[in-house]
């Protein structure tokens, strides 16, 4: 765990943003760092700090639900990898 902890410290943001090109290549980042340690960190907390079993059913559903809306609350017209890259990044 904190092998992991030290890999999320070590992302730079400002590098990653540098090469993000369109919409597709912000959205693979945003899919990357939602199915990342920082993840895996966030279930260490809940499994090891929450006080009880319902705090920690509710927090895993909080984390569950953030996680989805990448696919499930993103809009239907650029839910296609194809028309997420016709959509350039801003410089």
């Amino acid at each position: 765990m904190l092998r992991d902890a030290r890999k999320v410290l070590q992302f730079s943001v400002e590098n990653r943003l540098k090469k993000i090109r369109d919409l597709e290549d912000a959205y693979q980042l945003v899919n990357e760092l939602e199915n990342s340690e920082t993840n895996a960190i966030f279930e260490f907390l809940i499994t090891n700090f929450s006080s009880d079993e319902e705090t920690q059913s509710f927090l895993r559903s909080q984390l569950n639900d953030h996680i989805a809306k990448l696919t499930i609350g993103f809009p239907t017209r650029f839910r296609s990898a194809v028309r997420r890259r016709e959509i350039g990044a801003l410089e």
